[in-house]
């Protein structure tokens, strides 16, 4: 296998093991298609930096900036996933902003039914300044409880069927190890319990059916009159911008849980592991971000420095004799309450003359246009361990490089530098030695996207359009 065929089967499996199926409870969702962008390499995250609160003060305004920032950079679905200047506020302030509606109107009792579900699914505070009364209220509008409730139990839901599913597959891959088939005979009966009591939690407690059902209800009647949708759909969006400390714009955007990297949570990751002799047959490259566009001759390692005032960034072959690769993974839930994303999916809107034109998502595979993919969750990896030999030319050659630009990675995984500059953590440094290299601290690996449904805009020709 040369380089690119090790990375395809290494994205392959992390696209199984983050996507597999529910086969244990009766009316679980059913797989969505989902497109994973990995990066390469990672980016460096430490608790701050993940850490929002109610953003109060200095330090998490400047956190949830920065984070906002970076997961509305709208992917590409060839190459790897990395920040971009094209947020996925500016293509939405477009949508509905920059549009034409066909005509209609709901009646008084579908009012009413628009109403209730908006009101379940969003609330809006108003909070005054305490030290001058003179200063008008701050109206903000977030997720209701009910929803922070939804998102969480998925959220526990979700990860547990990962790790229920990471035993499936090491379990049945061809050449499974005896461990493997013990642990999962042994183990396998717990996992499906926890995962079967979690999705009771996420129906019960997480008022599953109740957020699901308010969401249909909107959907299905601002499809008859989207005006009455529009006109709140900007207010929200009006009311969520924050400008931060450099006096930028950002609309801000958290993950659930708050404080994802804090102890308490060390018990929700899974374990993951690759091995390049036995996980061959993972590669599902269409699904991925890699196999398009890059060459036979793409490198696994990337060395980054600065050229110019520029940041270049050059790959190299690397030596994947006796490959074993092992992390801990968690996906984490990305949560905008100003967005509406169903709304790139129906046909009741149009561009104006004044508005883009361009289509937001195209037909086809992979997916292409203006906004294809939007990111949905987060893959954070940390306790990376790569085994290979070090000391074979090549990668000595690779690692040689990286620290002297002090800045890349291996694959998906950054082993040197910090994607951050306030990040001063040593967690992030690489520990080398002959037999491979490990890095403790936890970093971005990439990004799962929902796809935008294609083409986007479709405006129903048979709604009256004025």
């Amino acid at each position: 296998m040369d380089d690119l065929d090790v990375m395809n089967a290494l994205s392959g499996k992390i696209y199984s093991l983050l996507t597999a199926a529910d086969n244990i409870n009766q009316g679980a969702p059913p797989p969505q298609s989902r497109w994973i962008c990995l990066a390469s390499p990672g980016l460096t995250m430490s608790r701050p930096q993940l850490k929002f609160g109610n953003l109060r003060t200095a330090d998490e305004m400047a956190a949830n900036s920065e984070f906002s920032a970076l997961v509305n950079s709208i992917p590409s679905a060839l190459g790897s996933w990395a920040p971009t200047v094209n947020k996925v506020w500016d293509v939405y302030s477009q949508a509905i902003t920059q549009i034409d509606l066909p005509s209609g109107e709901l009646s008084e009792q579908e009012k009413g039914q628009l109403d209730k579900a908006e009101k379940f699914l969003m609330t809006t505070t108003s909070e005054k300044n305490p030290f001058d009364d003179t200063v008008p209220a701050k109206v903000t509008s977030g997720p209701s409880s009910y929803v922070k409730a939804y998102d969480t139990y998925e959220a526990k839901y979700s990860q547990l069927l990962m790790d229920f599913n990471a035993m499936v597959i090491e379990a049945n891959k061809p050449g499974a190890s005896d461990e493997a088939l013990q642990r999962y005979s042994m183990n396998g009966p717990i996992r499906r319990r926890q995962v079967e009591q979690a999705f009771a939690a996420w129906t019960g407690e997480g008022y599953k059916e109740w957020t699901e059902q308010a969401r249909g209800i909107i959907s299905n009647l601002t499809g008859k009159a989207p005006q009455a949708l529009y006109n709140r759909l900007k207010a929200n969006y009006d009311m969520a911008q924050r400008l931060n400390q450099r006096t930028e714009i950002f609309y801000p955007t958290f993950c659930y849980p708050d404080d994802i990297l804090n102890s308490q949570y060390d018990g929700s990751w899974t374990d993951f592991e690759f091995s390049k002799a036995t996980d061959k047959g993972s590669s599902q490259s269409r699904q991925i971000s890699y196999g398009a566009e890059v060459s036979a001759s793409w490198g696994l390692w990337s060395a980054s420095g600065s050229v110019g005032g520029t940041t270049k960034t050059e790959r190299s072959q690397s030596d994947t004799t006796g490959l074993t690769v092992s992390a801990k993974l968690l996906q984490v839930p990305i949560q905008r309450s100003w967005l509406n994303a169903t709304i790139f999916g129906n046909r009741n809107w149009k561009w104006s003359k004044s508005g883009s034109g361009e289509d937001i998502s195209k037909s086809g595979s992979p997916p292409s246009g203006k906004m294809p993919l939007i990111p949905v969750s987060m893959i954070l990896a940390k306790n990376v361990s790569i085994k290979m030999d070090m000391e074979s030319k090549t990668n000595k050659s690779a690692m040689s490089e990286i620290s002297t630009k002090a800045s890349g990675g291996w694959g998906p995984f950054r082993v040197a530098g910090n994607y951050s500059q306030k990040d001063e953590s040593k967690e992030h440094d690489a520990t080398v030695s002959a037999a491979g290299l490990s890095v403790a601290g936890a970093q971005i690996i990439g990004m799962i996207c929902t796809i935008v449904p294609a083409p986007s805009p479709n405006p129903n020709p048979a709604l009256n359009w004025k």
